[in-house]
């Protein structure tokens, strides 16, 4: 008998807008370090979720519709430009919040032209979420930053991630790319 192999050709697509995510679990491992030494760092209530998710998006991207907010029953919570979702087990205290708006906003943020893609959570999403939990939970940013470069991970300058600014001309807000 004669066996005949046919060879066939498979192309297989990169995807080209999200590299590989290299620092997820030492940023998690971090977070969970780091989180439940802050008093600020509490439950929050679906409105509150929703307010705090406004808040930080209207002082970084004033002009840009804010990414709506819902709540699922799995286990993980993720953002986007567009929608963040919340675990209802897991994702509904502060800190969470602030790290899928900083998700929303980083996403947000580096599709703009002349920035390009960034890690979902390399230096520029670190430098970002250190920036927010310092602001919104009233932690001192020196210490997160040191503590997270102790860890082993990237934190990107504070001039490449979008940052709440005040013109102090017209008192208008203006985001710094």
């Amino acid at each position: 008998m004669e066996h005949t192999t046919t060879r066939v050709n498979v192309t297989v697509k990169k995807n080209l807008r999200r590299p590989k995510d290299a620092y997820k679990s030492r940023v998690y491992a971090w977070e969970n370090a780091t989180r439940f030494n802050i008093p600020e760092n509490k439950q929050l209530s679906f409105d509150e979720c929703v307010s705090l998710v406004n808040k930080v998006w209207k002082d970084h991207f004033p002009h840009v519709p804010v990414p709506s907010v819902a709540v699922s029953r799995g286990r993980t919570s993720y953002g986007s430009s567009h929608r963040i979702t919340l675990s209802q087990n897991h994702g509904m205290n502060s800190w969470i919040v602030l790290h899928e708006a900083c998700h929303s906003l980083t996403h947000f943020h580096s599709f703009r032209p002349k920035i390009g893609p960034c890690l979902a959570h390399g230096a520029e999403f670190l430098r970002l979420l250190i920036n927010l939990v310092s602001r919104y939970l009233h932690v001192p940013a020196g210490p997160l930053r040191a503590s997270a470069r102790a860890a082993r991970l990237p934190v990107a300058p504070n001039s490449s991630v979008p940052q709440r600014r005040t013109n102090k001309n017209r008192g208008k807000m203006t985001l710094v790319a």
